[in-house]
């Protein structure tokens, strides 16, 4: 029987550097855990869905954009409510 294959992982140290924050800000939002992260013998690091994760939640939609994204939303809700 073959072991499973795990998730590769990246430490706080490449992960800030990709994303051109400190790690020292990276580690502090890990440890108020505000960011998803794995936590595993006393260290943090990322796979890649969670630093993916961490850019989109990070990302600023501009005003518009969203405004459509919202009433495209409303109206979807409301056509499901009315059948």
């Amino acid at each position: 029987m073959t072991a499973p294959e795990m998730p590769k992982t990246w430490p706080v140290e490449v992960i800030a550097k990709q994303l051109g924050v400190s790690a020292r800000w990276l580690a502090d939002e890990c440890r108020a855990e505000r960011v998803e992260h794995v936590h595993l013998g006393g260290k943090r690091s990322f796979t890649l869905e969670q630093a993916r994760a961490l850019v989109a939640r990070s990302t600023v939609v501009p005003a518009a954009v969203a405004k459509r994204e919202a009433d495209k939303a409303r109206v979807q809700r409301q056509r499901r409510s009315s059948t």
